[in-house]
């Protein structure tokens, strides 16, 4: 991404910075808990939620990957939104989409937490929308950005969303489970967040794709980290028995927790003028040298193996197994009082 695409990127986030923190927070320093909702994955591997935008009940895709957030340039007329051409061409992209339009929502909604007059992107995509929408239908995607104000627990376990007040004491989020594991949740210059852990023993940056199924690497990360191509012993050419092409399997751990053949995909989508940069003599993490772009992205095929906490307000992923928690003990039924 170029010098001018990143300014107007940063301008657009410190826009979001003003606009985009809910109307409530609780207080206290117990953790409180501000809303929550259904989590739902639906074909293609995107986790989504029920929102309320200007009154229309709909979804919109959880982007874990992403600090901003979206509207679909499909569903732009049947939210009766009107988008203006408020970026020049060219400044803003997405791989190779071009980000020229923004809209106004008067309020987002996710249950009981309102964010007001927020301006978000138009992403453009080929897909037609009815005139009037159901509330199944996905007309965007919820980047970070939104939630700077919160945290985000995705109970994947459950199935389910919540969102807290950032008001608790630093460190005591993990309510579900006795043991667990907490990493930085590091930001790259355009503000998409990103981890460091371990692929086959080697240090290698991951953001968290939940718009993915799948997990994936740069072909070139995978190469001069691992030692893997899509010739490998192991890797999938023509599809495995999940219909997986070019995938092979990994083992990914982080702190205490470690998942055993991950299947991640051999991929080519970070742009010819992004350069691989690590790892480094002194043990840094691979990495790419342009934002937005890092060599392994964790899709839902490992993500819903996982419970997560986003503490944004402390910068920390909190995180355990999905089904982390049965070694507490059920809480006592209360014994009624005698009159």
């Amino acid at each position: 991404m170029s010098s001018s695409a990143a300014r107007a990127l940063r301008w657009f986030v410190s826009l979001c910075l003003l606009v985009c923190a809910p109307v409530v927070l609780a207080d206290g320093c117990q953790l409180s808990q501000m809303a929550e909702v259904p989590l739902t994955t639906i074909k293609g591997g995107q986790v989504v939620v029920p929102v309320v935008i200007d009154g229309n009940h709909v979804k919109m895709a959880v982007d874990t990957t992403s600090s901003l957030t979206y509207i679909y340039s499909g569903a732009v007329t049947a939210l009766n939104l009107t988008a203006g051409a408020n970026l020049r061409r060219n400044i803003l992209r997405v791989g190779a989409t071009r980000l020229t339009q923004t809209v106004d929502i008067k309020s987002l909604k996710l249950a009981n937490v309102q964010w007001p007059n927020i301006n978000v992107l138009v992403y453009p995509l080929n897909r037609q929308y009815p005139p009037l929408l159901g509330e199944d239908d996905v007309v965007g995607s919820l980047g970070l950005n939104l939630f700077l104000g919160v945290d985000v627990e995705l109970d994947f376990g459950a199935q389910r969303l919540r969102l807290y007040s950032q008001k608790h004491c630093p460190g005591e989020v993990v309510y579900w489970a006795s043991k667990f594991d907490v990493l930085p949740l590091q930001k790259d210059r355009l503000g998409d967040s990103y981890i460091t852990m371990m692929a086959n023993g080697k240090r290698m940056e991951a953001n968290l794709a939940s718009m993915a199924a799948v997990s994936s690497m740069e072909e070139l990360a995978a190469s001069k980290v691992l030692g893997l191509d899509r010739s490998s012993a192991g890797v999938d050419a023509g599809g495995g028995s999940d219909g997986c092409a070019f995938c092979g399997s990994i083992t990914l751990k982080a702190q205490g927790l470690e998942i055993t053949n991950a299947r991640v995909r051999m991929v080519r989508t970070v742009p010819p003028d992004c350069h691989f940069t690590g790892p480094t003599l002194l043990g840094a993490a691979a990495r790419y040298d342009c934002a937005g772009a890092f060599p392994l992205h964790l899709g839902i095929n490992v993500l819903s193996q996982l419970h997560l906490y986003f503490a944004n307000g402390e910068n920390k992923l909190y995180f355990t197994y999905a089904n982390a928690g049965k070694e507490l003990p059920e809480p006592a039924t209360p014994v009624p009082a005698t009159p």
